[in-house]
């Protein structure tokens, strides 16, 4: 008779044996409905997968289908794998089948998809199903619902969709304004309205055009302001509106919005962390990789001609090298900055200190060891940087309303999952000391500051010895690696295992670059503008204004001696105005969209107006090699004609306007004299379409042309469909080139 254990031992062996025969009819039967995988096409991840659970595979990638790049898809397929493998063994049936280990493994991989994805998504609501179906605000014919829609969510189109996507938006925006402006002329054509009810209808037309924008979630630069005060400055309405026309200014809006929430995406899936890719995805910093190498081709192709002699020209990259965009320059500069702010503290008996205010754990999406984190609330870099703003701005507030003044340096830093946090580099008076440490402690701990691990995390406070070292050294370790290594770019960092300074400095420059976050900021303190300007001051620009105060400005600004600068603007937390030099400025011609910018010329003093002007040359950018002025350089007939071809193909200038302006005010005059029982003239942007394609649509039977420098209206019905080579007419307010 056999006993109870050799019974037992026989039965768990039929049992295998049974296990094995089944997982064998399972697998039979995966490969007989045609469950094979091409080895050639399948990654490491999914063969591994479809050996582990074939019954699962295509569940798998279906819930992986979301993802949009093709390394996440990779990451999630092995963390599923990891999760499968990490079901320990019960004896049950359902593990020797598999079914618990997967059942396991699905679950942990929805999670991780759903709630962490969708809290990614939830701070975005850009929603652009408007171009394929929404008439609310356009009253015209809108495109035919689900044949545009794009199939794959915003953050998956390719860039010639994003392209057709802007493309579309200035159409509609056109059409919009165009449908409107028709429907005021005909009201004025019947007496309902005056002339002086036009201030009124522009104001109108932008809240039409910007309640659409911000449905769209691409709201006007200045609609929020427009809400608070519903009488804004035309110049900025008319702003808006000429760059909702711009498909070229629609589709940077578009690309920007979608390689942040790309980004977004990839934190949530846990993708930028220090055991994957420290503070940028690896496909962020491909990019970024590729946009300086494009850049630096850019400025070694170009050449600065002087506007007034031709033949004096220098190559771009050489100016570039000279300025504070190199990394170089810009490292020497901060830190010459930074020792001349100490040493006049020193000298004023001030005292330093060295703040790091970290965001709350809901901000982080990944835990230091590599694992997600299940507090985080879905939290951007953008956001992150907003709410330390916020806390530093109430922390100012307090500062202010105590009579606390401070002044120093502030830098923001990216933890290893890219959330940012900062240093500040403060200087107050002793006396101020304990009750700035206090209201730092209180503000930076006023969210979440129960929480584990906080108060020891969250605000860090560090009182500068002078006897041990000066407030520099603290802060030169933080620039160094996220501006410019120098002689330690082999160092390894102290952030990110295994992570030289050199890759430190490029991954940090690519986060800052991406999410659009000013890495260093000096407050209290003179602008570093001034102090660049009176350095390129020579002898013969100074005799100019004979003035003792910029004379003094310049001599301490030409040693380099940045204490003795802060002594000639008065000294620390002055404000603007009591400073003495100021810097001289003078408006840009207006761009395409009527939009002008402050130029520096020189500096003056602020108060007895003499002015010391430093930008007197006119440069302007081309393509091409330096022009020679030897006297050997002559050319003949032959090759000044080459050389004229050469230069009407490589050369350009950096201006806007690309029309000629010789009969400019004629046509100008006689397009004016047309549009006058209309009401509205037209803009100096159709002015330059006009010239440029010769015709110009007003509305749907009625054009403008021009030809041979004479203006006339045609009223022919040519569809936008034969117009643009599209398949539906949409109509359009802007110049239209025949084809």
């Amino acid at each position: 008779m056999m006993n109870w254990v050799a019974e037992r031992d026989l039965n768990l062996a039929k049992r295998e044996q049974a296990m094995a025969e089944a997982r064998a009819l399972m697998v039979e039967s995966a490969v007989k409905i045609n469950r094979t995988l091409d080895n050639a096409q399948a990654t490491s991840a999914q063969m591994a997968l479809f050996a582990a659970a074939p019954h699962q595979f295509d569940y798998v990638e279906k819930l992986l289908a979301v993802l949009p790049r093709k390394r996440q898809r990779e990451h999630f397929r092995n963390v599923w794998l990891r999760a499968f493998e990490s079901v320990a063994d019960d004896g049950s049936i359902g593990f020797k089948f598999g079914n618990k280990q997967s059942a396991y493994a699905n679950s942990y991989l929805r999670e991780i998809l759903t709630k962490r994805l969708q809290a990614v998504f939830q701070h975005y609501h850009i929603s652009l199903d408007w171009l394929a179906e929404r008439d609310t605000h356009s009253r015209a014919v809108a495109l035919s619902k689900g044949k545009h829609i794009p199939q794959l969510p915003f953050y998956l189109l390719a860039e010639h969709q994003l392209k057709e996507m802007a493309y579309k938006l200035a159409m509609l925006f056109s059409r919009l304004q165009s449908d409107f402006v028709n429907e005021q002329a005909e009201r004025k054509a019947k007496g309902e309205i005056t002339v002086d009810d036009f201030g009124d209808l522009v104001h109108e037309m932008y809240r039409l055009c910007g309640e659409v924008c911000a449905d769209i979630g691409f709201p006007f630069k200045n609609w929020h302001a427009f809400l608070e005060n519903p009488f804004l400055d035309v110049n900025k309405i008319d702003i808006d509106l000429q760059k909702s026309v711009c498909e070229k200014h629609w589709f940077r809006r578009l690309k920007t919005a979608q390689k942040r929430l790309k980004e977004h995406v990839e934190i949530g899936c846990g993708a930028v962390s220090a055991k994957v890719s420290p503070y940028v995805s690896q496909s962020a910093l491909s990019d970024y990789r590729a946009q300086r190498a494009e850049t630096m081709a850019f400025l070694e192709q170009m050449v600065l001609e002087n506007l007034e002699d031709a033949t004096e020209q220098m190559p771009l990259i050489d100016m570039w090298k000279r300025s504070s965009g190199n990394p170089a320059i810009r490292f020497n500069e901060m830190m010459n900055r930074l020792r001349g702010i100490d040493e006049w503290a020193e000298e004023n008996h001030y005292v330093s200190l060295f703040l790091t205010l970290t965001a709350p754990s809901s901000f982080h999406a990944v835990h230091s060891n590599g694992t997600n984190n299940k507090k985080w609330q879905g939290a951007s870099p953008r956001d992150t940087q907003r709410y330390l703003n916020k806390v530093w701005a109430q922390l100012r507030a307090q500062f202010a309303k105590r009579d606390i003044g401070f002044f120093g340096f502030r830098g923001v830093e990216p933890h290893h999952d890219g959330t940012p946090h900062w240093h500040l580099l403060i200087y107050v008076a002793p006396e101020h000391k304990e009750t700035v440490i206090k209201l730092f402690k209180k503000k930076a701990l006023e969210l979440d500051g129960e929480e584990f691990g906080a108060k020891k995390h969250r605000c860090k406070v560090d009182e500068i010895d002078p006897e041990k070292g000066s407030a520099i050294g603290y802060i030169a370790k933080y620039i160094a690696k996220n501006i410019y290594a120098g002689k330690q770019a082999n160092e390894k960092s102290d952030e990110v295992e295994d992570l030289t300074l050199r890759e430190n400095v490029m991954r940090v420059s690519a986060w800052a670059n991406l999410w659009g976050i000013r890495q260093f900021q000096f407050y209290g303190t003179p602008p570093i503008s001034t102090w660049r300007e009176l350095r390129k001051i020579d002898d013969a620009m100074a005799s100019y204004a004979d003035d003792d105060v910029l004379d003094t400005g310049r001599a301490v600004a030409d040693v380099g001696c940045f204490g003795s600068y802060l002594n000639v603007q008065g000294g620390a937390m002055v404000k603007r105005c009591d400073q003495p030099i100021c810097i001289e400025y003078e408006e840009t011609e207006p761009n395409k969209y009527g939009e002008t910018r402050k130029k520096i010329v020189g500096v003056k003093n602020r108060f007895s107006l003499k002015t010391i002007i430093t930008k007197v040359k006119n440069w302007v950018i081309k393509k091409g090699g330096v022009v020679s002025t030897s006297a050997d350089s002559e050319s003949t007939e032959t090759n000044k004609a080459q050389r004229a071809a050469w230069t009407w193909t490589w050369t350009w200038t950096w201006t806007w306007t690309c029309v000629s302006n010789c009969n400019r005010s004629k046509i100008e005059q006689q397009a004016n004299e047309l549009m006058l029982p209309i009401g509205f003239p037209l803009k100096p942007r159709q002015i330059d379409m006009l010239m440029k394609y010769g015709r110009l649509r007003l509305n749907d039977y009625r054009w403008i042309c021009c030809e041979n420098d004479h203006v006339y209206l045609e009223e022919v019905k040519i569809p936008l469909a034969q117009a643009f080579g599209w398949g539906e007419s949409l109509g359009d307010f802007r110049l239209i080139n025949e084809k």
